[in-house]
């Protein structure tokens, strides 16, 4: 079952930097130099000018992808596209991982 996008999170920022030679923290499945790697790495590395023009950006980009994924959701439920489990909230939060809270 994937880990929770929280507990990938936290796990992302117990990394010192992308090249460590430290074992992945408990419930990290990507590899360092994955993409997500180096988000944590340019977070953790970015001055304050960059930090709040990437938040400015991103929250732009949170909104769209929010809206994206609810409409997304709403036609798998609405199609009944969640086969082979019996129901979407089992198919959410047992097939994606997602808890039905945060899809609702």
């Amino acid at each position: 079952m994937p880990i929770g996008h929280d507990a990938l999170v936290e796990a992302a920022l117990q990394i010192e930097a992308p090249e460590t030679s430290l074992p992945a923290p408990a419930g990290w499945t990507e590899p360092y130099d994955s993409e997500l790697g180096d988000i944590v790495h340019e977070i953790e590395n970015a001055d304050l000018e960059e930090t709040l023009s990437d938040i400015d950006s991103s929250a732009n980009l949170y909104d769209k992808t929010a809206f994206r994924m609810g409409g997304r959701l709403l036609r798998v439920k609405r199609e009944g596209w969640f086969a082979p489990y019996s129901s979407f909230n089992e198919w959410l939060e047992k097939g994606k991982g997602i808890r039905r809270a945060r899809a609702y």
